[in-house]
């Protein structure tokens, strides 16, 4: 018979888990998940404040179709099939709260 067990203090879901199952969203990949610990901080966050970590800790360029990328990911659509509206609006933000 197995008894109780005493809980473990180490979190049951390890990095490199937490690390696939972000890059398992669409639009993300290894160069777009810098600076993103999971995908409940990207929904914590937001795509914008993702794309600005993104964009302060990536050693490449990080143009703005990475914000795109990221905001399909948070809404589950290809950046591409991001309406241009919705893409215009994601730039304004990002350019508003690089300025302040």
């Amino acid at each position: 018979m197995i008894g109780p067990t005493k809980q473990s203090s180490i979190d049951p879901m390890s990095e490199i888990t937490r690390r696939k199952i972000l890059e398992s969203l669409k639009n993300i990949g290894p160069k777009t998940a810098i600076g993103i610990a999971d995908a409940a901080a990207l929904r914590e966050i937001g795509p914008v404040e993702a794309w600005r970590r993104l964009k302060a800790a990536a050693s490449h360029e990080t143009p703005l179709v990475g914000l795109s990328a990221l905001y399909g990911a948070f809404i589950d659509v290809h950046w591409n099939g991001l309406p241009a509206e919705v893409e215009a609006a994601l730039r304004d933000k990002a350019r508003a709260r690089s300025r302040g």
